[in-house]
């Protein structure tokens, strides 16, 4: 790394996600400008955080288990009512078992059961879609066909379907706005959420495991050979309620808006579905998603930067996923790219437990999309509204389909 790369442009200094609108529009100019002269920079808000863009710098944090801890996952970090968030939110050695005993029912296999059920539920939300000629894509489609899957996966029944949109709702609202914002978001939507989730385990714990669904994996399982407590088991399945909602629902958006803004891929989409899951791949690449967090546990050089104990560091993946020094041409979304090294679902330990589920449903979006409303665009005079922050994320997306 040369020394011109060292130096930072002056905005970084004063910089915050929250609240810097060039950003949440469209954060990549700003974000090259870092790669290119200082891919690990300091900024003073918030206390001071570190930030990194470059694929090298992400990709060496997101593995380095002994120097950065997985306790700091954004900046500032969130209050929780749960607490630290199972199994993301624990360093090994407690990670470790979680991971052991969550796994299994992620499995491409256990997956697999489930297909039938995710297109069906899409099927359902699309017909009247195409009826009505129109739609807000975010809150007909991508919100609804996640939380439609992700209950029964979790053991949750479907009657939940209601509350559960309802609380996504409360809380997607927030969680971009700001910190404050989203801490109000949890503090109103989290006790909620662990009233009803002790009900279900309750009732799971009563009639014992009735199958191999995540609740049923929960009340059945041993944590370094005991029970996992009701509190244990609430934090764990109202994370991965969240993860299911969140980060399908966002990336949904994301790549139906790039899509509808790019008729010829829609329309290659539509002639060869068998591009379908490499589009997956790179639209996940280009649009990027989730800027994540670690705190340094010790002082640790990175990319030519002293990060020392006790310091934040947020890694973006968006950025490190549009780096020129790993990808060809990555400011362009091409659907006959080599497969390439994705940070997508993470990497290490904390990868994406959901990862197979996560590519199920858009796989299953994506060919029913484009068998019963193939010719999606984008609705004249309704804006689309965009977010960058934790997620990258489509706020709202009108489109006409006929």
């Amino acid at each position: 790394m040369n020394e011109q790369q060292h130096v930072a442009p002056s905005w970084i200094e004063s910089f915050d996600m929250w609240t810097d609108e060039a950003y949440h529009a469209d954060p990549f100019p700003q974000l090259e400008e870092l790669r290119r002269t200082c891919p690990v920079a300091h900024s003073a808000t918030h206390g001071g955080y570190w930030i990194c863009t470059d694929y090298e710098s992400v990709y060496r944090v997101l593995r380095d288990n002994d120097s950065f801890s997985h306790r700091q996952s954004t900046v500032p970090q969130p209050t929780d009512p749960l607490g630290p968030q199972i199994p993301v939110g624990l360093d090994p050695p407690a990670h470790g078992p979680w991971r052991a005993l969550l796994t299994p029912a992620f499995s491409p296999a256990q997956v697999e059961l489930f297909e039938p059920v995710v297109r069906d539920a899409a099927i359902r939300l699309l017909e009247p879609i195409r009826h009505r000629g129109e739609c807000e894509f975010m809150a007909d489609f991508a919100m609804e066909l996640p939380a439609a899957a992700i209950l029964p996966f979790l053991g949750l029944p479907a009657s939940a379907l209601g509350m559960v949109k309802a609380w996504e709702e409360e809380s997607m609202s927030q969680v971009n706005v700001s910190p404050t914002a989203r801490d109000r978001a949890y503090a109103e939507t989290k006790p909620k959420v662990r009233a009803y989730l002790e009900r279900q385990i309750a009732e799971r714990i009563a009639t014992g495991p009735i199958g191999d669904d995540v609740l049923s994996r929960l009340v059945g399982g041993e944590i370094e050979g005991r029970a996992p407590t009701m509190d244990e088991m609430v934090n764990a399945c109202s994370m991965l309620l969240s993860a299911g909602l969140h980060t399908t629902t966002a990336t949904l958006g994301n790549m139906v808006l790039y899509l509808a803004q790019h008729a010829e891929q829609r329309d290659r989409l539509t002639e060869e579905p068998s591009l379908i899951p490499t589009a997956i791949e790179e639209l996940m690449r280009y649009e990027g998603l989730v800027t994540t967090g670690r705190v340094a546990t010790k002082d640790v050089d990175v990319g030519g930067q002293v990060i020392q104990a006790g310091e934040p560091v947020l890694l973006s993946i968006p950025s490190a996923l549009r780096d020129e020094a790993m990808f060809s041409e990555p400011d362009a979304a091409k659907f006959d790219r080599e497969p390439s090294p994705t940070l997508a679902f993470g990497v290490g330990i904390h990868r994406c437990l959901g990862s197979h589920l996560a590519r199920m449903e858009l796989r299953v979006a994506m060919e029913e999309i484009h068998r019963h409303i193939p010719r999606y665009r984008l609705a004249p005079g309704r804006p689309v509204r965009r977010h960058t922050a934790i997620h990258r994320t489509t706020e709202a997306l009108w489109l006409l389909v006929a």
